[in-house]
């Protein structure tokens, strides 16, 4: 049976980015205790590029942000866009969950990949 991983994002730059991140890691270590692996971009490597490489060589099936966001992005370490409408399509086989403000409204919309 393949292992089933989840994507976690947990920059830590201001208060609320260092808030969310705690409370974010009680859910990925509930998440160990059920063998699932945990792929966790922490700090500052909360980075685009290293969250593409992981959507695209791990495929988890399970993908947690946290950090902030606006209608059509989600930002990582320091504000950096990690996620928008040119590589949202990489989540395609995920259930993706977004603590991150806004960044449904138009992330959220059923694409068709």
């Amino acid at each position: 049976m393949p292992t089933k991983s989840m994507l976690v994002t947990l920059p830590s730059f201001d208060d609320t980015t260092a808030y969310l991140s705690v409370w974010a890691r009680k859910t990925f270590e509930a998440a160990k205790n059920k063998s699932v692996k945990i792929l966790a971009l922490e700090g500052e490597e909360t980075i685009r590029k290293n969250l593409e490489v992981r959507l695209q060589s791990q495929t988890p099936c399970f993908v947690f942000f946290n950090g902030h966001g606006s209608r059509d992005h989600i930002y990582g370490h320091d504000n950096e866009i990690i996620l928008d409408k040119t590589n949202v399509a990489l989540l395609k086989s995920a259930v993706v969950y977004s603590r991150s403000c806004d960044s449904a409204a138009v992330l959220g919309v059923n694409y068709t990949f």
